[in-house]
């Protein structure tokens, strides 16, 4: 890919949620990605292109200075150049299911211009112990091939006890990692009944980690404690994988963690 490295020139890093399966936590990976990238004094450039239009669940509703945006509509992927005009050079984007051949086709089509400005994406894949959330990895890898940086993030969900024996023994996942090498990082599960109120409420756990909420279920100190855990797990896996995450330019012992609330 030949705007993956260009000596001595700035960088934009666009980072993508994966539009494979739905309901896999594309969004809940999305917006702990974007508090990450606060924690680092980066201000992204934030664009929901998912489906939902309902405020509960889009990403727009926990992030609400997103653009919210439909990938179909013409020129709605063009908001991606939006990079250029911030300071931090970073997009980060929630894709909608099934969004990624319409993806595909723009990266194709505006190859030039992204060449020219220096733009490296990362496509971020999530999957839980489920086949059809494996295949849907696999399928978008077929259609990306080497064209992107990948990320991949092994949902658990606390529903299930698998040890994502799909992922690890899928003969087309050995196939991926040797030709691909996607990085693998995973998001520890999270509660059914504590995901929900997250979700009915659109909180991101840095709010609820900061006592910013006026919600009666999140006043209990067992609760900040529980999302303290949560987002130590999956920023520290943010940290390991930083230089899919920054622009080139910005070495990854730049990254400093703020301490917890």
């Amino acid at each position: 890919m030949s705007s993956r490295r260009t000596s001595g020139a700035s960088s934009i890093r666009v980072v993508f949620t994966d539009g494979g399966k739905g309901g896999v936590g594309k969004t809940e990976v999305a917006v702990c990605l974007a508090t990450w990238y606060q924690r680092q004094g980066i201000q992204p450039t934030c664009i929901d292109f998912g489906a939902e239009s309902n405020a509960k669940g889009s990403f727009r509703s926990f992030i609400p200075n997103a653009l919210k945006l439909e990938s179909s509509k013409p020129g709605a992927l063009d908001h991606f150049f939006e990079g250029l005009d911030g300071k931090d050079r970073v997009v980060l984007a929630d894709m909608s299911a099934g969004s990624g051949p319409a993806l595909v086709d723009w990266f194709d089509r505006t190859r030039t211009d992204t060449d020219a400005y220096h733009f490296r994406f990362t496509a971020i894949g999530v999957t839980t112990n489920d086949p059809g959330a494996v295949n849907a990895i696999l399928q978008s890898a077929k259609r990306w091939q080497s064209r992107v940086d990948y990320l991949v993030v092994l949902n658990r969900l606390s529903e299930t006890q698998g040890e994502f024996h799909f992922w690890h023994q899928h003969p087309g996942v050995v196939e991926f990692e040797r030709l691909l090498k996607p990085s693998v990082i995973e998001m520890r599960a999270r509660r059914p009944r504590y995901q929900g109120e997250v979700r009915n409420h659109a909180l991101t756990l840095e709010k609820i980690i900061g006592r910013q909420v006026d919600v009666p279920y999140f006043c209990y100190s067992r609760r900040i404690a529980y999302a303290r855990r949560l987002l130590r797990q999956i920023y520290g896996e943010f940290d390991r994988v930083s230089h899919l995450l920054l622009p080139e330019g910005i070495p990854n012992a730049a990254v400093q963690q703020a301490p917890f609330i």
